[in-house]
């Protein structure tokens, strides 16, 4: 039978393909695991910890890499299918990876002295604050605004249009966020005080973190009867960044340990939409690549996956036998005339199957060479064995007893087959044998439903 895949290939997007049951259920394993963590964290995770200076950067670089890269991966899907879900999506979080470099510049101890600027101890804190509020308002808004994900740009000149646009806000809103926030330091209300987080807990800012993130998340699946994968790891990444946030209301300071595990909370929050992206980009490759060589009706190899194969197995075997099968259903084209074209596309799968199954090795390989022509490969095989192969697949054929009211060389669909077969000292031209065989082919539709095997030739 032809594979089937779940979707068609032109459909990369996971926004319309939807969340199979062991997709749900990893999401959920993961997101109770950060869970535990986190409560594990909140009683245990004062203990101060190591305080190991090249950690933020480090760690910052990941995450804020890691935003970039699923804010590309996402704009590109939109750039293919024009659904504006993605731009926003990606817009989120660009936005998010370029603050992070701020951030990484301002962070305290790592490349400036904060004591010499007064406030600066307050930048990192609060560029942390902003997307980790912007985030969830962008994705959950869009959710509101288009519940589906369905809306999209169907011209190619209006999706340009858009990648522009969401470049420049991107850009702009992070410039005018990053100036205001550096530019006065000094008035924003303190957040961190000597180190210690509790003012950004009591003052109501981590709390509106969790609502919005914990709100998004649950607004993503919430209310989608048939949650498409996309949608189940975002959720994942807010569920995250509200875990992050409902942290901070039991973290003393920076590198303790809940400190710690919040940090790689946020680098959840921004690298596992992207592992979903990356593997679904391998999986349309691998996609891509099977349905390069397999035929999309019969499922057997397609011609230009054959010839290749063809040509490298002569040029590979010397001092052998070698037999080469051409196949032709009798009088299609009346089939097709009386029965109809879905009928024949029916006919020729089951045709192709029980040439599949005539086959007995592994190295022997079948393909559809075009219409209702067929092609067989048989390394290490005799002429008298090509012969009993090629009756085998003859009968099965007829024993399939497919009704052929308009054929007048019998009631039901049947087959001509021409074998070519060579002794081989050398590398045998794959065009010579493809002529001795067209040559039976066409001696046994004279006859029709008949085997017709040519003279060995010799490749000395």
């Amino acid at each position: 039978m032809p594979m089937q895949s779940d979707e068609p290939i032109v459909q990369a997007d996971m926004m319309l393909r939807r969340a199979r049951k062991r997709d749900v259920a990893s999401a959920a394993v993961f997101v109770a695991v950060l869970l535990t963590l986190t409560l594990a964290a909140s009683r245990f995770g004062n203990v101060p910890g190591p305080v190991v200076a090249p950690f933020i950067p480090i760690c910052a670089t990941f995450w804020g890499a890691a935003d970039l890269l699923t804010a590309f991966l996402l704009c590109t899907q939109f750039s293919v299918n024009g659904i504006r879900a993605f731009a926003y999506l990606g817009g989120a979080y660009a936005f998010s990876g370029l603050l992070t470099i701020p951030y990484v510049v301002y962070f305290p101890g790592l490349f400036h002295d904060p004591s010499l600027t007064p406030g600066a101890s307050q930048v990192s804190v609060w560029l942390w604050l902003v997307w980790h509020l912007v985030f969830p308002l962008v994705i959950g808004g869009y959710r509101l605004y288009d519940p589906n994900f369905r809306r999209r740009f169907l011209h190619g000149s209006r999706i340009r249009s858009g990648l522009r646009f969401a470049l420049i806000y991107v850009v702009a809103g992070a410039a005018l966020t990053i100036g205001v926030v550096v530019a006065f330091s000094d008035r924003h209300p303190l957040l961190l005080d000597n180190g210690n987080f509790t003012a950004i807990w009591t003052g109501g800012f981590m709390p509106l973190v969790f609502v919005l993130s914990a709100a998004a998340a649950v607004l993503m699946i919430g209310f989608a009867r048939k949650p498409s994968l996309l949608q189940i790891w975002l959720a994942v990444a807010l569920a995250a960044a509200a875990l992050d946030g409902l942290l901070n209301a039991f973290v003393s300071g920076r590198y303790t340990l809940s400190w710690y595990l919040g940090k790689l909370e946020t680098l959840t929050t921004a690298c596992v939409v992207m592992f979903v992206l990356l593997l679904e980009v391998g999986a349309l490759y691998r996609r891509l690549g099977t349905m390069a060589i397999l035929d999309s009706l019969t499922g057997l190899r397609n011609r230009r996956s054959f010839d290749e194969y063809m040509q490298w197995t002569l040029g590979q075997r010397a001092n052998t036998q070698i037999a080469f099968l051409l196949l032709d259903v009798d009088r299609f084209k009346q089939f097709n005339d009386r029965y109809g074209h879905a009928a024949g596309d029916t006919c020729l799968q089951r045709v192709a199957e029980a040439i599949r199954a005539s086959l007995s090795r592994s190295a022997d390989l079948v393909a559809r060479y075009g219409g209702e022509e067929f092609v067989v490969l048989l390394p290490e095989t005799s002429a008298l064995g090509a012969r009993d192969v090629a009756e085998r697949i003859r009968l099965n054929v007829e024993a399939l007893g497919i009704a052929h009211a308009g054929s007048p060389v019998a009631p039901v669909v049947t087959m001509s087959i021409g074998v070519a077969h060579a002794f081989t000292s050398r590398a045998l031209d794959g065009g010579r044998l493809f002529a001795l065989a067209d040559g039976a082919l066409y001696a046994a539709k004279v006859q029709r439903n008949a085997t017709v095997v040519a003279e060995s030739i010799v490749a000395a």
